[in-house]
């Protein structure tokens, strides 16, 4: 990135070189002031570098656009229909705007997506590259749409290409501009954020949906349509989460984030089952109540269709499964039962909202937790659906 790409925030963000060690040679904002210390990023200096040339690669224009302008666009934008201009302050003040010609590539299947682009005017088209030199259409996205904002979740290579179908124009924020807000814990960074979680259930959806209408026949073995209140089986007393091994929930990765003392906090209201092969415990359409966390064994989502399920997906141990209803508030998009005997927690409803909504320290690692399993759900799709167009699947 060039020196004035970063002159929106020029002695209105002063930093210490001692507070922000990036080569002067890297990015010339070592005399910017942010509420972050080196160790709270969690993106490797080296990969700053990469972000920047890719980015470059871009051919980028700069445009006259008045701060008026940039209100009126972002406030209009149904993703941030809950969030006030304040709110909006920090992305009104990193988001540039560009402009691309047609047949411009953004980004390359398997490499770092470097940001979020919110697109005012054209079409970007997202395809993946499958086994026969194949190219799969994912989605097409036009004006008021965004692209790449699953990069700001968990920083994975993407799994498709991006190109211009025709001039287009928008705003890019860059995952490190908006990894110094979100990291400094800014209220404005945190609400978008939310906004971002739901498009991301939106795009799970969607991607779900894509592959229902495609999906292959051949696991169609139907399973009992039982709900999860029906056939319950609590453990007793000594398998409780009050008498847990905690130490051995420690060493389960989606709980590493935890101290003792926060795991003990986290797991207290929720309760710990064990269920059979086979059974359900929600079903596709059903209203959310309630997440689980699998600690072992394994479940599997399915879709009902033909008088018949298929198979979706496989979650095995320290997998956080269920959340996307709680997020946006519909229905379970899949059918979930048990593939092998497990051992489970179950979040509900209530709860999960306290620490969905909460600012402790444990709410934004719980946050972590979900931004993480929203971005495995989501690339686990979009995997699915390009295995099926390599079978020959029409998608």
């Amino acid at each position: 990135m060039s020196e004035e790409r970063f002159s929106i925030i020029h002695s209105q963000l002063p930093i210490t070189n001692s507070q922000f060690s990036i080569p002067n040679s890297q990015f010339s904002i070592t005399n910017y002031q942010l509420p972050i210390t080196n160790s709270q990023l969690p993106i490797p200096n080296s990969q700053f570098s990469i972000l920047n040339s890719q980015f470059s690669k871009i051919p980028y224009s700069t445009m006259n656009i008045t701060l008026k302008q940039k209100e009126a666009f972002f406030s209009s934008l149904p993703l941030f229909q809950s969030l006030t201009l304040e709110d909006l302050d920090d992305i009104l003040l990193f988001a540039e705007p560009f402009s691309l010609e047609a047949d411009t590539i953004l980004f390359r299947q398997g490499e770092v997506v470097p940001g979020m682009y919110w697109l005012r005017e054209g079409r970007v088209k997202l395809y993946a590259d499958v086994p026969g030199n194949d190219l799969v259409e994912i989605e097409t996205v036009g004006g008021g749409d965004i692209v790449g904002e699953l990069s700001l979740l968990d920083r994975g290579l993407s799994l498709t290409s991006g190109v211009t179908l025709e001039p287009t124009s928008g705003y890019f924020l860059s995952n490190l501009q908006f990894e110094m807000l979100r990291s400094s814990l800014r209220t404005s960074a945190l609400k978008v954020m939310k906004c971002l979680r739901l498009k991301i259930c939106n795009r799970i959806r969607l991607r779900t949906a894509q592959i229902a209408a495609t999906f292959a026949a051949w696991e169609t073995k139907a399973m009992p349509d039982a709900g999860m209140q029906e056939h319950k089986r609590q453990l007793d007393a000594a398998a409780c989460p009050s008498t847990l091994d905690h130490s051995m929930l420690q060493s389960i990765p989606l709980f590493r984030l935890f101290s003792v003392s926060e795991l003990e906090d986290f797991l207290a209201p929720m309760q710990l089952w064990n269920f059979p092969r086979g059974h359900v415990l929600y079903t596709e359409g059903s209203p959310a109540d309630n997440c689980l966390i699998t600690i072992s064994g394994a479940l599997r989502t399915t879709i009902y269709r033909d008088n018949k399920y298929e198979h979706l997906a496989v979650y095995g141990p320290s997998r956080l499964v269920g959340v996307v209803g709680l997020i946006d508030g519909g229905t379970y998009p899949a059918t979930c039962a048990v593939r092998e005997q497990t051992t489970l927690l179950e979040m509900n409803r209530s709860y999960f909202e306290t620490l969905y909504q909460g600012n402790k320290d444990i709410n934004f690692k719980f946050l972590h937790i979900v931004n993480q399993e929203l971005a495995i759900e989501l690339r686990k799709l979009i995997r699915q659906i390009t295995r099926l167009a390599s079978l020959g699947w029409s998608i």
